[in-house]
């Protein structure tokens, strides 16, 4: 397989403005031979992998190919101003985001912005964290309305912390009511309640004496008898 690189002819520059591939390997040698590995542009990959862009050129080179007006709904989103308070108090996060953002510039990929959410909402209390999970992303990283459901969700929190404090309520009987409900209890049970004595054919006792209908009665003796 060839994989050589073959350079084609520029366009003359116009204007008098060197062209891109003169500002991006100006300080290389210019070489259009055909080499697996064009030289060039190798020797400039590795210097600017080492130590960076320039920083006139960086910056000459963002400027003029930033993203138009028209075309800033394909930028990242931008941090809600609610946040930035909260960010102060982390400058790692606060800095991690700003370097998120900026390499997320001209790249329409949503991935990078769920990677900044996750940064951040570390920083946030348990109110927040919640709010931030159903946020949708749109021309704001948190959206639109977060400030508005935060708003929300501490009201909603408020009220439910008010109701729990809340002593239960119990039911007081008036006097009255109790009156009415012990009569109610006596209508109910008319005549007697308790039932008619319990017959038994056992023997019974009668002043400390023991009787038997079927005992036989003892005759008198004559002393006892000429005595009445």
């Amino acid at each position: 397989v060839d994989r050589s690189v073959t350079f084609a002819a520029t366009d003359p520059e116009q204007d008098g403005e060197p062209s891109l591939v003169n500002q991006l390997f100006r300080t290389q040698r210019d070489s259009l031979e055909k080499l697996s590995w064009d030289q060039t542009i190798l020797d400039f990959t590795k210097s600017t992998v080492r130590t960076g862009l320039p920083n006139e050129l960086r910056t000459q080179l963002l400027s003029k190919f930033e993203i138009k007006e028209a075309l800033l709904i394909l930028g990242p989103p931008k941090l809600n101003r609610m946040l930035l308070s909260v960010l102060k108090a982390s400058s790692t996060v606060s800095k991690r985001d700003e370097y998120q953002s900026l390499a997320q510039s001209q790249r329409i990929i949503n991935r990078l912005s769920l990677a900044r959410r996750v940064f951040i909402k570390p920083a946030l209390n348990l109110l927040g964290k919640s709010t931030a999970d159903l946020a949708p992303i749109d021309e704001w990283l948190f959206g639109t309305s977060f400030v508005d459901e935060v708003k929300d969700a501490q009201a909603c929190e408020k009220v439910a912390r008010v109701l729990a404090r809340a002593p239960a309520a119990t039911s007081k009987v008036l006097p009255q009511s109790v009156g009415k409900v012990q009569l109610a209890r006596k209508q109910v049970w008319s005549g007697n309640a308790k039932g008619p004595a319990r017959q038994s054919n056992q023997p019974y006792r009668r002043a400390g004496t023991y009787q038997s209908k079927n005992r036989p009665r003892r005759s008198l003796s004559r002393s006892r008898a000429h005595r009445r």
